[in-house]
């Protein structure tokens, strides 16, 4: 579980991550918490028996190794998030990530700090928490430090 903590930049992708929901197009920031782990992460996660850290490694490694993505596709009666609509959702935040970072940086690795939060509040909140506390600590925004947050609905 201590690699799974992720970088506060990345969480800030996540958050301005623009997925369909009931039909209605919805930034995951302006969601609360426990709607991003019902409508995104569960969905993402479901057949890859993986937390989401783990489920986005593995499709970054595949991809970068040149095979097919192999994330089965998700059961449309739960969500409406489908393979190619991940593999988009996960494209466009990691591209918006590396812009942040400034390259191919890790997203995710050993804990420095430790979030909690609660689940009623919106998700953008807590990635503007950490976002302001990675700021403070590194004297830098925007720039890439290895600073890892560990947040529950990630590992």
């Amino acid at each position: 579980l201590t690699d799974r903590a992720v970088h506060p930049l990345f969480l800030a992708a996540v958050a301005q991550l623009e997925v369909v929901i009931n039909g209605k197009k919805v930034k995951l920031g302006d969601l609360k918490t426990f709607e991003v782990v019902q409508d995104f992460i569960k969905p993402a996660t479901k057949h890859t028996g993986k937390c989401l850290v783990e489920t986005v490694a593995a499709m970054i490694m595949e991809k970068n190794m040149g095979e097919e993505m192999k994330l089965a596709a998700h059961d449309p009666s739960k969500s409406q998030m489908n393979k190619g609509a991940f593999e988009e959702s996960l494209d466009n935040m990691m591209t918006r990530y590396m812009t942040w970072a400034g390259g191919n940086k890790p997203f995710h690795g050993p804990v420095t700090y430790f979030l909690s939060h609660a689940w009623g509040y919106k998700f953008g909140d807590l990635a503007n928490m950490a976002k302001q506390h990675y700021e403070m600590v590194t004297g830098t925004q925007y720039k890439y430090e290895p600073v890892f947050y560990w947040v529950d609905i990630f590992s």
